[in-house]
């Protein structure tokens, strides 16, 4: 996703990304923004947002859950998305965001 259209969602991220954090759960989103945009996402949501080329949309639940959304319309009030219930592959999916994170 993009930090715009994490910002447009704030007033549902935030209390979830508060409730996240108060308990000490880690969240890593990866951002397809300008690096000062990421800046102002990360302080705002007290979060780990990182830049990427990526343009896609999904969660990884615990990897062993994975949400991916189906449309790319940032001005849709609902997204459309497939939940998937597979450690197999939310796994190998959470080792690839991994490989990811760490460039």
């Amino acid at each position: 996703t993009t930090a715009e259209e994490l910002e447009n969602k704030s007033r549902i991220f935030l209390p979830v990304f508060s409730k996240l954090n108060k308990n000490n759960i880690n969240i890593k989103i990866a951002l397809n923004s300008e690096q000062n945009e990421i800046k102002k996402i990360n302080n705002k949501f007290k979060i780990k947002a990182r830049k990427t080329e990526l343009n896609g949309r999904f969660f990884i639940v615990d990897s062993k859950e994975i949400v991916f959304t189906l449309t790319n319309n940032p001005n849709e009030e609902n997204d459309l998305a497939i939940w998937i219930n597979s450690e197999f592959f939310a796994s190998s999916l959470a080792v690839m965001f991994s490989l990811l994170w760490k460039q």
